[in-house]
């Protein structure tokens, strides 16, 4: 559960640098651009942490094993 909450809040938090980015610069194109991935990610942590809690593995996590 801790490996899946890290990586889900690695990728938010990369979201979120680069949202701020394009509202710093006024990229008004790229922040609504960018509003669809904060909503996936949303939904992406919310859907791995209920798989991990019924005991599924997470989906789009990638990891060493998977990547042989």
């Amino acid at each position: 559960f801790e490996k899946v909450l890290e990586h889900e809040k690695e990728i938010t938090q990369r979201i979120h640098r680069l949202f701020e980015t394009a509202r710093t610069e006024r990229d008004y194109a790229s922040e609504l651009a960018l509003q669809w991935y904060v909503t996936e990610q949303v939904e992406a942590v919310l859907t791995n942490v209920a798989r991990v809690l019924r005991g599924e593995p997470p989906v789009g996590l990638v990891t060493p094993e998977k990547e042989r």
